[in-house]
């Protein structure tokens, strides 16, 4: 316990140094000379391309739902039809998901550099 705190302690340091001593970008360094406001870039892309942003947000959307769909439905099944113990239900959808965080990324930058699908959100 005490190794825990020991080490949340040199975090706080090493982040306390880091917004200290290490410098602003130019362009930051400008904006606040001038005492600009600086345009949020999450709100202009909400009023730029609201379509797109919903669009994006239901494609997301789905893939949480099916994905939570397909976990309960698994475990339901797995415990039910095929008798395996909710504990080890549970471990293979937790399994699952994690070769899913392993491989999501790495199909995304393939599809990056051989083209996947394409998009039929209208962004370009």
């Amino acid at each position: 316990m005490a190794r825990r705190f020991l080490l949340s302690g040199a975090m706080v340091g090493v982040g306390l140094y880091i917004r200290l001593k290490v410098q602003e970008t130019p362009e930051f360094e400008a904006l606040k000379a001038r005492n600009a406001e600086a345009r949020i870039p999450f709100m202009d892309m909400l009023r730029r391309y609201p379509g797109n942003v919903l669009k994006g947000m239901g494609a997301r959307y789905i893939d949480g739902v099916f994905f939570n769909i397909f976990g309960v439905f698994s475990i339901a099944y797995l415990t039910n039809t095929i008798k395996i113990t909710r504990t080890e239900a549970l471990l293979g959808v937790m399994a699952s998901a994690l070769v899913m965080i392993v491989t999501i990324p790495y199909f995304g930058r393939l599809s990056d550099r051989i083209g996947g699908p394409r998009s039929t959100c209208g962004a370009r």
